[in-house]
């Protein structure tokens, strides 16, 4: 429980915290907090980015960018080493079985990939399309998967410019989402406050590690799987606030959503590797 709280306590402060978070200039060790990607042969400059990368579909930036990383990752995982708790072994069974998936998939592809060197290349790529109306592009922008927190190769770092820009964008393409009646931007946000799967730029950008944020995605969630509305409980707010955040999940729900269809979900915000043709 205490880990828990500390954990929630440090989150805020971040979200509270208006200074130089992220910084990237290679060559320069100014206001860096996070690991950065240093550029080669001691030079003072990123590298240019391959044109080539610019025509990549957002399945193919995901590819080029962390399919090697998400293998390395799996092969490399200490979790599945020796275990003989039943449960930890079922997890490693998934794990064995996602890095087959990827393994028949991603390496054929992978030799045809031009270099993304940083995060701030990702990250232009990605935003030049979603700016320009590409949805695809927009509903994996969300994401922030130009940062990773836990990359093996320290490539997580944007600059301050666009993080400003990303706090700006992503409520904006989140908000237009809802307004699709997307489902898995709810299972995002839901996911997205797991303590393993978390990345902290969506927290910083929109609210929904917060208690009655998160009540009212679970409301959302409840209509849409067709269940009783979760009672009220004094220990997420006041009466008040669940009136509010009830009559608003009602009230998305009865504009832009449709029931949840277990047989047909939503496709996932950014493509699943996994599964990619």
């Amino acid at each position: 429980m205490q880990h828990k709280t500390l954990r929630s306590v440090l989150i805020l402060a971040m979200i509270l915290y208006q200074g130089p978070v992220f910084a990237y200039n290679c060559g320069s060790n100014t206001n860096h907090t996070f690991h950065f990607a240093p550029c080669e042969n001691g030079a003072t400059t990123l590298p240019m980015p391959d044109p080539k990368a610019k025509s990549l579909s957002v399945t193919g930036l995901e590819v080029c960018y962390h399919g090697e990383d998400e293998m390395n990752e799996i092969i490399n995982s200490y979790l599945c080493r020796n275990q003989t708790n039943k449960y930890i072994v079922a997890i490693c069974d998934e794990k064995a079985q996602r890095l087959k998936k990827l393994q028949s998939k991603l390496p054929q592809r992978l030799k045809k990939c031009p270099q993304i060197a940083t995060p701030s290349e990702y990250y232009h790529i990605l935003r030049d399309k979603a700016v320009s109306g590409d949805i695809a592009a927009q509903r994996c922008y969300i994401t922030a998967p130009f940062f990773k927190d836990r990359d093996m190769n320290n490539k997580t770092s944007i600059s301050n410019e666009e993080l400003a820009e990303y706090k700006v964008l992503m409520p904006k393409y989140l908000n237009e989402d809802l307004q699709r009646g997307d489902w898995s931007v709810i299972s995002f946000i839901n996911s997205n406050r797991n303590e393993h799967a978390f990345n902290i730029l969506p927290a910083l950008a929109y609210p929904m590690g917060l208690q009655m944020d998160s009540f009212k995605w679970g409301q959302l969630k409840t209509l849409g799987k067709k269940e009783p509305l979760l009672p009220y409980d004094e220990r997420i707010g006041s009466k008040a606030e669940y009136d509010q955040y009830t009559a608003w999940a009602v009230d998305m729900f009865n504009k832009y959503f449709k029931p949840i269809d277990p047989d047909h979900p939503s496709p996932p915000l950014c493509p699943d590797l996994a599964e990619i043709d």
